[in-house]
């Protein structure tokens, strides 16, 4: 299969993302999100956490895809884009 990293570009008909995340406080919320709307959230309260998604609800053409974690103590931190068409 194909593969992009943060910041990447790649063709897929049903991506798996896999994600991992690192914070400095437990993680209060993690969310998956596709050309600006949540299509997956987490509530890990634990400052690591690694996860896959399979989106097979992708329509036709481009979407991009980040993520955005929420610290217990309230800081965000948003990941680079990756570009998927489909």
């Amino acid at each position: 299969g194909s593969r992009a990293m943060m910041g990447g570009e790649l063709q897929a008909q049903s991506p798996e993302l896999r994600i991992s995340v690192e914070g400095q406080q437990p993680i209060a919320r993690l969310e998956l999100i596709r050309s600006g709307r949540v299509i997956h959230s987490l509530s890990p309260n634990k400052p690591v956490e690694n996860f896959s998604f399979r989106d097979t609800s992708q329509p036709p053409g481009t979407a991009y895809y980040h993520v955005r974690a929420v610290q217990s103590d309230g800081m965000i931190a948003w990941s680079s884009p990756i570009w998927v068409t489909r």
